[in-house]
């Protein structure tokens, strides 16, 4: 029972851990707002002047182009779930078809 509690809790923390490394990444690319409203600021060491700054590199990108980039920024498995997106041309719009597709060749 404590050994089943102590391997919840160890999830858990790999969990958040990774949700520290995603949600940045996702508030660097606009949505700062959101961060503001639920305060996630003070909880992942960001403040939204920094975070703002940070978004002037993407400020010119398309949501496509986004997410072609977060995906390559949080690493392997999220360029593998973006490459198999770009296979799924019934489900998912051309625009995001032809950036996901810059992950099956490791382009930019």
């Amino acid at each position: 029972m404590l050994l089943s509690r102590i391997e919840s809790i160890g999830r858990g923390i790999k969990y958040l851990q990774r949700f520290r490394d995603i949600v940045p990444v996702c508030l660097r690319c606009g949505y700062s707002d959101i961060a503001e409203a639920l305060r996630l600021s003070n909880h992942l060491e960001l403040t939204i002047k920094r975070l703002r700054e940070e978004q002037e590199r993407f400020r010119d990108l398309s949501a496509s182009e986004w997410l072609q980039r977060a995906s390559e920024e949080l690493g392997p498995m999220f360029v593998k779930l973006g490459q198999r997106l770009s296979t799924w041309l019934d489900f998912v719009p051309a625009a995001f078809i032809k950036e996901l597709t810059k992950l099956q060749y490791g382009a930019s």
